[in-house]
């Protein structure tokens, strides 16, 4: 049996909430499970001090009244450029510092866990990122 591991979603670990320099390591586009559209998921590594290794999603609507989160992923990413096609996957490698936040999520059984998310995007050069101290 032959699956592909790229369609896997990587398993959430545990990430305190602060701002982390990430490389972008995948791009896909997904639909959603419960809505009409779709959205591009960001598959980040965190590549910089204690939580270096660690893998995070980001994700971004794919439609004109949402247009704004996807836009700022691609700012952060270093894209300028409008009214160009862009093949998402020539932005891998690519560094952006992420302000990941922790929210309680209740499983199925009622039982509540911390699962960090990706609040922002920034340029790696951002003042900001240096505000609330590098991680």
């Amino acid at each position: 049996m032959k699956i592909n591991l790229a369609e896997i979603d990587p398993i959430e670990e545990s990430i305190p909430s602060g701002r982390y320099l990430a490389e972008l390591i995948y791009v896909r586009e997904e639909s959603y499970k419960y809505l009409e559209g779709s959205k591009v998921v960001w598959h980040w590594n965190i590549v910089k001090g204690r939580e270096e290794g660690k893998e995070i999603l980001s994700n971004s609507p794919i439609d004109k009244e949402n247009s704004y989160r996807l836009r700022k992923h691609l700012w952060a990413l270093g894209v300028r450029e409008k009214g160009k096609h862009l093949d998402l996957m020539a932005l891998l490698g690519r560094k952006a510092v992420l302000e990941i936040e922790n929210q309680k999520v209740a499983d199925d059984k009622g039982n509540e866990s911390d699962v960090p998310y990706v609040k922002r995007v920034f340029p790696p050069e951002y003042r900001s990122w240096a505000k609330k101290g590098k991680k």
